[in-house]
This record gives structure tokens, C-alpha cells and sequence, in this order.
């Protein structure tokens, strides 16, 4: 598995398990996490 793969599936976890039942953050604050990721990523080097 790729460098790359394995960050996405520790984000997508991040971001369905972390910041939805541990952290309890708003909608907003959720889409705003996703977005900045989304942002950064292509940007990222491995």
C-alpha cells in the first residue's frame, strides 16, 4: 500500500470517527476539516 493510500485511510477515519463521536464537532466544523484537507492534499509529498 501506497503512502498515499494509507493517509486516506486515516483521514477518512479521522473524519467519520474522531471528529464525529470523540470531539462532537458541529456540521460545519466537520466540512470545514474535510475542505482544508482537500485543499492541502495535492499540495502534499511523499
Amino acid at each position: 500500500m501506497s503512502n498515499l493510500s494509507t493517509l486516506g485511510a486515516w483521514l477518512r477515519r479521522f473524519l467519520t470517527e474522531h471528529i464525529v463521536a470523540e470531539r462532537n464537532l458541529a456540521r460545519n466544523t466537520q466540512k470545514s476539516y474535510r475542505d482544508t484537507f482537500a485543499f492541502q492534499l495535492p499540495h502534499l509529498r511523499c
